[in-house]
């Protein structure tokens, strides 16, 4: 069997090491995380954009989408979110 996840975190904080370190967490029980969702996210903040790709950098996991501040909708084409799902075998 194989076990796969994707990883949303609250991205509130200025500092990405909470996604860090529980992506490292997941990866050592064995799970293969597909992708990484920052909720709470910023565009027009500097510090959220250079934590993104420190996150993208230190976990060699890609952020596939963000959902922004306040917003309710993420953003993610649906074909590439049922793609990080396809290998998935129950």
């Amino acid at each position: 069997m194989t076990i796969c996840a994707v990883y949303v975190q609250f991205f509130a904080s200025s500092c990405p090491k909470p996604v860090v370190t529980t992506c490292e967490y997941i990866s050592r029980r064995g799970i293969d995380i597909k992708g990484i969702i920052l909720n709470n996210y910023d565009r027009t903040s500097l510090m959220h954009r250079d934590n993104k790709l420190m996150i993208e950098q230190l976990t060699d996991v890609s952020v596939v989408a963000v959902v922004e501040k306040d917003g309710g909708n993420i953003d993610i084409d649906v074909d590439k979110l049922k793609g990080l799902y396809k290998e998935v075998i129950l």
